[in-house]
C-alpha cells in the first residue's frame, strides 16, 4: 500500500517502527473521493479503537483534506418509552 501512496500522494516513509510507520505526504488528497479512499486504506492497515465509530472515515477524510478535525455529529434516536 505504501507504494500506492508514494505514487498517488508523493508519500515518503520517514520513520519505521515495529508497530507504526510515519509518512510525509508531499501531495495530499485534493478531493473528498481521494480522501475517503485514503481513509479506508488507513483503517485497513491500522484499525484503532474508535475507527469503527459512525462517521470515522468521513472525519479522517476531512482531516486529510483540511488539516482540521471536524467531528461528524452522531444523532442518537430518542429513548423509547415502555408502556406501563
Amino acid at each position: 500500500m505504501l507504494r500506492s501512496w508514494e505514487q498517488r500522494f508523493a508519500a515518503i516513509a520517514i520513520e519505521v517502527a515495529p508497530s507504526a510507520v510515519t509518512v510525509a505526504v508531499l501531495a495530499p488528497p485534493t478531493n473528498l473521493d481521494q480522501a475517503l479512499r485514503l481513509a479506508a486504506e488507513h483503517r485497513a492497515l491500522s484499525a484503532g479503537p474508535d475507527s469503527g465509530q459512525p462517521g470515522w472515515l468521513r472525519d479522517l477524510a476531512n482531516l486529510l483534506l483540511t488539516g482540521k478535525h471536524t467531528p461528524t455529529p452522531v444523532h442518537a434516536d430518542p429513548p423509547t418509552r415502555l408502556a406501563s
